[in-house]
């Protein structure tokens, strides 16, 4: 082999760099199989938790950094009134999350990545989108609106 690429010194760069682009291209989709596979995951939570209407696993799933108590007593009934409504689907959506630069007296909590939708089980389909973030390395939350700082 080094006999056939010392002689063809072109073909050999070729050959190394043809190699680390498909590494390249290789590890790019192993990585956004993998933050794919982590948002169905939190989908999948929030699922079980609207099907046995389980506010505490609810809240779990929300990052309550920054979050004072008021607010979080305002997410708690909201997640009460979703939970009256049956759940057809959850699932992550493939868009990017909406644009907040209109927010004026609220900022997210953490840097919105995505949108999870939930589908009731009514005759007219009524839906809700909750903004997901990354909270650490390997973990999406649902984010909070916090008052601007």
């Amino acid at each position: 082999m080094r006999r056939f690429f010392g002689s063809r010194p072109a073909l050999g760069r070729w050959a190394i760099g043809l190699l680390a682009l498909t590494l390249v291209a290789l590890g790019g989709l192993l990585g956004s199989r993998w933050q794919e596979s982590l948002r169905w995951k939190l989908a999948t939570a929030m699922h079980q938790a609207f099907v046995a209407r389980d506010v505490a696993a609810m809240e779990r799933l929300y990052d309550w950094t920054d979050v004072d108590a008021a607010t979080r007593a305002r997410v708690r009934l909201i997640i009460l009134q979703e939970f009256e409504l049956p759940v057809l689907e959850v699932a992550p959506l493939p868009t990017p999350p909406p644009d907040l630069s209109a927010l004026v007296d609220f900022r997210p909590n953490l840097v919105p990545t995505g949108v999870i939708r939930v589908i009731h089980d009514t005759p007219d389909r009524l839906s809700s989108e909750f903004l997901i973030g990354k909270a650490g390395f390997a973990e999406y939350r649902l984010i909070n609106l916090v008052p601007a700082k």
